[in-house]
């Protein structure tokens, strides 16, 4: 297992991000930074009325998109918002 210190949040003008001081133990760095931009989708739900995003299941009201079509451009909106990554440590 690896140490990996993560960082996750909203970017931008909003600038939100945690810096996680301790380092965790990860199978390999595909696994840590997944987790990494799991948070950072967490703190973005926070943000969505202030970012004017419209949520998967607005989304899937207002504009008559089907759940999967919904949640891919959910995702692709919020990730120009989020910033996340992970940094090996020793």
């Amino acid at each position: 297992m690896t140490k990996y210190k993560l960082f996750y949040g909203v970017g931008g003008s909003i600038n939100d991000i945690t810096r996680d001081e301790e380092a965790f133990d990860f199978d390999s760095y595909d696994e840590a930074i997944n987790i990494a931009r799991q948070q950072a989708f967490e703190t973005f739900e926070d943000y969505e009325v202030i970012c004017r995003v419209l949520s998967v299941e607005e989304r899937m009201q207002q504009e008559g998109l089907t759940e999967e079509v919904a949640i891919a451009e959910y995702e692709e909106d919020v990730e120009s918002f989020i910033e996340y990554g992970a940094e090996e440590v020793e």
